[in-house]
């Protein structure tokens, strides 16, 4: 629309140009100029826009005599397009008559090629109307848009001051490129003693402004004119030396005023450049380059400053830049940061360096409240102190953190204490044998000294035989006496009478540990030894009848006697009353549901729940169905139920109620009565995990998506070039190479730089131009340096026989 409503206003001055003869009377236009307007528009001027170029006001945007300036002839063949010759119309233009026009707004040509609209009409979108149209207003002939026109801002015929723009409809100062704005005026710092290197920096007395820095004399070929350093090889207002102002009409060429340059330079505007390092014209005039480019073989590019350095298309600081620090391309790793060109770790987020990591003293048990405080004993750092507060599936049971999962003291639950013998398995009291003990069935047995288990389970030692140091061995017992490899009473032994090996002779038997031939009392001679048959189960009875395992010879018999009110079952002496095996009667045994043990009590059967589970739905089938010390809704007893505040769930440990968040919530501020308070997905002071704050860069608001951190930009600022570290480093409001948006960028006519203000593309004209005829295609089209109708700025005409000269009407 904004390029729609400039050619509008090209088109309506261009048709408002004609041919004006001597008397005044209008004449035909004539294709490429017409006769300067003599009928008292200002003497000599260019009637409606266009540029004067000797005695003909032409169009340079189109003109192939004057295409882009006065005197740049196209060659045969080639067309003027948008002020360059080409050999095709460029930007939607249409070749009527060996011009490129726009159709869309030309009168001459509105539609198609020699469709003249009526006087009084004008061309929009190729038709020719009456009235204005897209937001623009009739002014004199012309319709403008008063947005953005300098000499109609606002209003007709509300023109902006010299150096200034329109935007908005308001008239704004817009420096070129190579200047700043400093206060109310544009300034070039490359020379400026007041503000030399940036606003403000005056230059101390005696010392000049070169090459942007305070310097005793000029530099860089500069040459010292009253405050100024100038170029006296191309300045026409100092060529050759200072003062030294060349004639109206030539130009400065390698220190010498001339009608043409020299030296490879060409000619743009009343100056001799170097196309191929001058940044206001590089490769073509009127070429700018962008702000922090310079020109090099006639390209822009970038060409780094300030110490910094180049790294792909962007100049960055390789004292801090983690992307390149120390060189392009030596990324920091995550986590680090770029210090005098090095990679260290450089803590963020609260946390604090300590040796090679950063770590939050307010929670890190290494580090509680300060480097190398570590917290022991079971203790965990807790608001930089330590307290006991148990992790690691351990349960706080009085002042001690235990695993009740194996603690014989705390066996599932706090207090639930083994019984000696046994120890605490997968929360369960079970007989686990220590100090050396084997378990053997459901007993723990020394197998060093088991006669039963010697050596292993269930290796029993022959009768008469112990068991030493793992092996069965004939040790004596009861006043016995090893003779050999067997055990004898030698106060009656007669193979060993007394002492081993003193044998009895002649039918004698040993008595009192002397040989006799006499048994005392009711005992009787059994294989040379006097024994007692009433009771002796090897004689039981009679000399060699041996009583079976387990019997014992009592008044001569071999049997089984249970005594103390027992009942002999399987073999053994039982008390039917309470043994859960043989309740009430042999073979009766006892059984139990799930998490219960059987009993017998009073020759009957019973059952009851095992520690810490409980019966509390009152039904046999499933048994004791309830763990007391995990079951959220019959916590430590039945019908105890848990319950949570928000985001969480209710929770039983240790028979005690508590509460877990639920996913993606925290518990940050560690108070139960408001629950689960943070939302760790979005929270940017607890994204991800509490603690964790999310931090932003320049010109941005942090945020939290997803537990993961980010930032987004401010309003009217952008993260142009993607690079996360320097954040939204774009002011998309005043940022001419991003202009409401990231890669919009703005340009700029000839002699003229490109400019963004709220947002809002525009150009202002270079220093010693302006744009005196208010028509934007043409650029900044008067030099008002040497141009006498417009001496120093628009409209002010030097008058007799004086010239123009850097800006200032004098003598020739």
């Amino acid at each position: 629309m904004l390029r729609s409503t400039w050619l509008v206003v090209i088109a309506l001055a261009a048709s408002a140009v004609g041919c004006l003869d001597a008397s005044g009377l209008g004449a035909e236009p004539i294709d490429g100029g017409s006769l300067v307007d003599a009928s008292g528009d200002g003497g000599g001027g260019c009637a409606g826009g266009g540029t004067k170029c000797g005695d003909l006001c032409v169009d340079t945007s189109r003109n192939p005599a004057h295409c882009g300036g006065c005197g740049i002839k196209c060659a045969d063949g080639e067309l003027c397009s948008a002020g360059t010759c080409s050999g095709f119309c460029k930007g939607g233009t249409t070749e009527c008559n060996e011009e490129c026009v726009d159709t869309d707004v030309d009168p001459a040509n509105c539609g198609s090629c020699a469709n003249k609209c009526a006087a009084g009409q004008v061309c929009l979108s190729g038709k020719c109307a009456t009235t204005c149209g897209g937001g623009t207003k009739l002014c004199g002939t012309a319709c403008v848009d008063t947005t953005s026109n300098r000499s109609h801002c606002g209003d007709c015929d509300a023109a902006c001051p010299t150096g200034q723009v329109c935007v908005l409809g308001t008239c704004q100062i817009s420096c070129g490129p190579g200047t700043l704005k400093c206060g109310t005026t544009c300034v070039d710092p490359s020379t400026s003693p007041a503000h030399c290197g940036g606003c403000s920096i005056p230059c101390p007395s005696g010392q000049v402004c070169s090459a942007g820095a305070c310097q005793l004399s000029c530099v860089g070929g500069s040459t010292k004119c009253g405050t100024s350093c100038v170029d006296t090889r191309t300045n026409p207002a100092h060529c050759g030396g200072c003062g030294v102002v060349c004639p109206t009409g030539q130009v400065c060429s390698a220190g010498v005023c001339a009608l043409a340059c020299a030296g490879g330079s060409t000619k743009c505007g009343s100056a001799c450049v170097d196309l191929t390092k001058d940044r206001a014209n590089c490769g073509a005039c009127g070429t700018a380059c962008p702000t922090g480019q310079s020109c090099v073989s006639s390209a822009c590019q970038l060409v780094c400053s300030g110490g910094s350095t180049k790294c792909g298309s962007a100049c960055v600081d390789t004292t801090k830049d983690p992307a390149n620090c120390g060189a392009c391309g030596t990324a920091c790793p995550a986590g680090q940061a770029c210090v005098s060109g090095a990679c260290q770790l450089v803590c963020t987020g609260g946390t604090t360096k300590c040796g090679t990591a950063c770590v939050n003293l307010t929670k890190d048990p290494a580090n509680c409240g300060a480097c190398g405080a570590a917290c022991t004993g079971g203790t965990v750092c807790s608001a930089s102190t330590c307290q006991l507060t148990c992790t690691g599936g351990t349960t706080k049971c009085g002042s001690l953190c235990v695993d009740t999962t194996k603690d014989p003291a705390n066996c599932g639950a706090c207090g639930t204490t083994c019984t000696p013998g046994d120890v605490c398995s997968a929360s369960t009291c079970q007989l686990t044998c220590t100090g050396g003990t084997t378990k053997c069935g459901s007993l723990c047995v020394d197998t060093t000294k088991d006669a039963a288990n010697c050596g292993a389970c269930g290796l029993a030692c022959p009768s008469g035989q112990a068991c030493v140091s793992g092996l069965c061995q004939v040790v004596c017992a009861g006043g016995t006496t090893k003779c050999g490899s067997a055990c004898v009473d030698t106060t009656k032994d007669a193979a060993n009478c007394g002492t081993c090996g003193n044998a009895c002779t002649g039918g004698q038997v040993c008595v009192g540990s002397t040989c006799t031939t006499v048994c005392p009392g009711s005992t009787k001679l059994c294989s040379g030894t006097c024994v007692d048959s009433s009771s002796d189960k090897n004689n039981c009875g009679t000399c060699g009848n041996v009583c079976p395992a387990g019997q014992v010879c009592a008044g001569g018999v071999c049997g089984l006697v249970c005594g103390g009110g027992t009942t002999l079952c399987s073999g053994s002496c039982v008390t039917l009353a309470s043994n859960p095996s043989h309740c009430g009667a042999c073979g009766n045994a006892c059984s139990a549901p799930s998490n219960a043990v059987g009993f017998c009590s009073a020759s009957a059967c019973g059952w009851a729940c095992q520690a810490n589970y409980a019966d509390c739905d009152a039904t046999a089938t499933n048994g004791c169905e309830i763990d007391l010390r995990v079951d959220a809704n019959n916590c430590g007893t039945c019908g105890t139920k848990c319950t949570a505040p928000a985001n969480a769930v209710p929770t039983c440990a240790a028979k005690s109620c508590g509460f877990a968040c639920t996913s993606d919530f925290g518990n940050c501020d560690g108070s139960a009565t408001n629950g689960c308070e943070v939302d760790l997905r979005t929270d940017v002071a607890h994204c991800g995990a509490c603690g964790s704050a999310c931090s932003a860069p320049a010109n941005s608001t942090a945020t939290c998506a997803a537990k993961s951190c980010g930032f987004s930009c401010n309003a009217d600022f952008g993260n142009c070039d993607s690079i996360a570290s320097n954040g939204c480093e774009s002011d998309l409001r005043v940022d001419a190479a991003h202009c409401g948006a990231c890669g919009n960028g703005c340009t700029a006519p000839a002699n003229a730089s490109a400019t963004c203000a709220a947002k809002t593309c525009g150009w202002a004209c270079l220093s010693g131009f302006d744009d005196c005829d208010g028509v934007p295609t043409n650029g900044c089209e008067i030099d008002t340096r040497t141009d006498a109708d417009h001496c120093g700025t628009c409209g002010n005409k030097c008058t007799g026989t004086e010239v123009c000269t850097a800006g200032v009407c004098g003598p020739p």
